[in-house]
């Protein structure tokens, strides 16, 4: 689909840092034609603090927000839940 990779890292350190929404920050990284690094933005957000169901919403949001393409957004979530979960547990 995509071959550019956002740092998930970077993601998560304009979203906590400058209050950049990650929302507003899917939809231009992901219509400029990159795919965005989740495992890294979700290993960012767990050193930052944030909870795995904070980190969950605000992706799921973000994503059926920002991504027109209903089938890439849903194997967006699938992926990140099933990540989380292997972090977690």
């Amino acid at each position: 689909m995509k071959n550019n990779l956002f740092s998930g890292d970077k993601l998560f350190f304009l979203v906590a840092t400058h209050g950049l929404p990650l929302d507003i920050a899917v939809g231009k990284i992901f219509n400029a034609g990159f795919t965005i690094d989740w495992t890294g933005f979700i290993d960012a957000a767990l050193a930052g603090g944030w909870q795995p169901r904070r980190i969950l919403t605000a992706i799921e949001c973000s994503a059926l927000e920002a991504i027109s393409d209903n089938d890439y957004c849903n194997e967006v979530i699938i992926r990140v839940k099933l990540y989380l979960i292997n972090k977690v547990l």
